[in-house]
């Protein structure tokens, strides 16, 4: 009886934590391919997110697993299947979480979190710092509750001139104009 009602615990919450991954997943994928005028791309390995609840639903649903197939003595193979399916989804998605992504629009550096996301507009000034195989391009700007920030964005070697000259055609013509209008051009001449 134990065993019986453990093993439709597991296919249970199984079957939660199938729906509840393919929800993420397709929101995730949704959120990617809704997103216009991508124009440069990389993947950054040390922002890999997975969200806690996916990790601790399959880490704890292996565990039941594994002990409704030991009380019993036979393993239930076809839940094998659903694990794998469920690991793949969960491992892909982190890969498409953990892309940064520069749009027309501003800088997306995690897709499932909308505070990780930075429009052009609201970069007050930026300020670039040179690294072994990196440039860091630190970001001064404010929220939507106009209260400072600084976002700090590390750019591969092999992308930073495009993604220097995205930079120089989002901000810098508006920070030139600024100065010029705050100096006036006999200022400037001087």
């Amino acid at each position: 009886m134990f065993w019986a009602i453990l093993t439709y615990l597991h296919d249970s919450f199984l079957m939660v934590l199938t729906i509840f991954g393919v929800l993420y997943v397709s929101a995730i994928l949704r959120t990617r391919f809704t997103l216009k005028n991508v124009l440069l791309s990389w993947y950054t390995p040390h922002r890999f997110y997975l969200p806690r609840w996916i990790l601790l639903g399959v880490i704890s649903n292996l565990i039941l697993w594994i002990c409704v197939a030991l009380g019993t003595g036979k393993p239930v193979l076809g839940a094998l299947w659903v694990y794998g399916f469920v690991t793949l989804a969960i491992l892909l998605t982190g890969l498409a979480v953990s892309r940064t992504l520069i749009t027309e629009k501003g800088i997306v550096q995690r897709l499932g979190s909308q505070k990780m996301w930075l429009a052009w507009g609201q970069v007050e000034d930026y300020v670039i710092h040179e690294r072994a195989n990196t440039e860091v391009y630190v970001f001064f700007c404010r929220n939507e509750f106009q209260q400072r920030m600084r976002c700090e964005l590390v750019v591969p070697k092999r992308q930073s001139k495009a993604f220097h000259k995205i930079v120089e055609k989002q901000l810098d013509a508006r920070f030139n104009f600024l100065v010029y209008q705050s100096f006036g051009s006999k200022a400037l001449n001087d």
